[in-house]
């Protein structure tokens, strides 16, 4: 079967939060994710939920996001109801920097009714360093837009080629 990725993109709204000195009242998130097939259909909610993150380039306004320098703490989905728009989502993207220190992004809708979207920049073992947030003023989401499908190659050219 042939698969075709979808991509949403977020743009939130500025911080109105400080706390340090890396992040300002202009900064916000802004980025793409990009999900594999749909995963489910959720008949309580009406919503088709996307939760295979196949790629993201995300930033805060400070750090930037992609699969390169992703750490293992990356969380991502969105629902989307019958008409194509996100109206659920979720993203957790967490960087390693070095010498202990961190740098994170996250937004989310759920558990409703808090929407927060913040950034930071912290080290475990001493705490937020840096931090930039935004709540219950949720951002806007655009898309999807869909790559082309990668076609499956044909068993019989496989066959034909001795690959199967």
């Amino acid at each position: 079967m042939a698969r075709a990725d979808v991509t949403y993109t977020y743009t939130g709204n500025h911080f109105t939060y400080i706390d340090g000195s890396l992040y300002s009242t202009g900064d916000f998130l802004h980025g793409s994710l990009t999900f594999g097939d749909a995963h489910s259909f959720d008949s309580s909610t009406n919503l088709t939920n996307y939760d295979d993150l196949t790629g993201y380039s995300v930033t805060d306004g400070v750090f930037d996001y992609t699969f390169q320098n992703a750490d293992d703490n990356v969380n991502a989905f969105v629902g989307v109801n019958g008409q194509g728009q996100v109206v659920q989502w979720g993203f957790y993207l967490e960087s390693f920097v070095g010498a202990g220190v961190y740098t994170a992004v996250s937004t989310y809708t759920v558990p409703a009714p808090l929407v927060d979207d913040f950034g930071e920049y912290y080290n475990p073992s001493a705490g937020v360093l840096s931090y930039g947030e935004v709540d219950n003023d949720p951002g806007t989401w655009s898309g999807p837009s869909t790559a082309a499908a990668t076609p499956e190659p044909s068993s019989f050219v496989l066959l034909g080629t001795g690959l199967v």
